[in-house]
């Protein structure tokens, strides 16, 4: 019996504390959670259909679903700690921190993703533009290539017809000539002896200063010099060789001065034949 006078230490309450508001269960939290999740989904895919008929590119509005989605956390978060909030300013600092890094872990993982995705977009972005610009480039450095072959073909269409033109006047300005033999005398026989000249005259320009040299010469006559030759003066070259045993075949050149002071020069193939001992000149010989 003496126990129960026993005096008992410590605090006595008049009325019991009253306990804190716990918020609510974890099990509404979710449920809530979800609900929020499925409307924000319905909604957004309801604003695609209305906007765009084949749909929101979801990618190019990051910022607007990052946002909604960051607002809905932080609508989570703030239910789930109604109530609590006088809690935190007798924590310690590091479960504050704890705190404050478990609430907002997801939201920063989430906008890190939506960086990423958003970094990978712009990346493609870029690459699609270089990808044009360079199939820019080389279609300008194909059309750079066309127009330079079409420019060397219009400097080689314009320098051949340069060249005609050019031909065509130093053909005005050269002499044409022409032969001709007048008269001989001697028989057609081998060591005969004939007599015979060749008329030398010319069409189109004027040769001036002309020399006349038969390689090999023909009897005594290798060589002759006139001032003047043209279509209205002609030059006569007289001959006197003996009717060779065999066919002779030679090289006539003529050197002269055209109009404007050119010194030029003309080779001619010339044939003397046994049977017909004319000095008969036809082709012209190509140097």
């Amino acid at each position: 019996m003496a126990d129960l006078w026993k005096p008992v230490s410590g605090v006595y309450w008049r009325t019991p504390p009253a306990v804190p508001d716990e918020g609510w269960p974890l099990w509404a939290v979710m449920i809530s959670a979800l609900v929020v999740a499925f409307l924000a989904v319905a909604v957004v895919k309801r604003i695609a259909q209305k906007i765009k008929p084949e749909g929101l590119h979801l990618r190019q509005h990051l910022g607007e679903i990052g946002g909604a989605l960051t607002l809905i956390y932080l609508v989570i978060v703030v239910v789930v700690t109604r109530g609590r909030a006088d809690t935190l300013m007798t924590m310690p600092l590091n479960e504050v921190g704890d705190f404050l890094a478990g609430a907002f872990g997801p939201v920063a993982f989430l906008w890190l993703v939506f960086g990423f995705l958003q970094q990978g977009d712009e990346l493609r972005q870029g690459t699609k533009a270089l990808e044009l610009q360079a199939f820019e480039l080389k279609n300008s450095v194909e059309q750079q290539s066309i127009m330079a072959a079409a420019a060397t073909q219009q400097i080689e269409a314009q320098r051949a017809a340069l060249q005609l033109q050019l031909d065509e006047i130093d053909r005005g300005k050269r002499a044409n000539f022409m032969f001709a033999g007048s008269g001989r005398t001697g028989d057609p026989v081998p060591g005969s002896l004939i007599e015979t000249s060749m008329e030398i005259s010319c069409y189109g320009a004027v040769a001036h200063d002309v020399r006349v040299v038969f390689d090999p010469p023909i009897g005594g006559t290798a060589s002759a010099k006139f001032e003047l030759i043209s279509g209205n003066r002609q030059a006569k070259v007289p001959m006197k060789f003996t009717n060779p045993p065999e066919d002779i075949a030679g090289v006539v050149t003529l050197s002269y001065t055209d109009v404007d002071g050119v010194e030029r020069q003309e080779k001619f193939a010339y044939t003397i034949r046994v049977a017909d001992p004319w000095v008969k000149i036809k082709n012209r010989v190509t140097t």
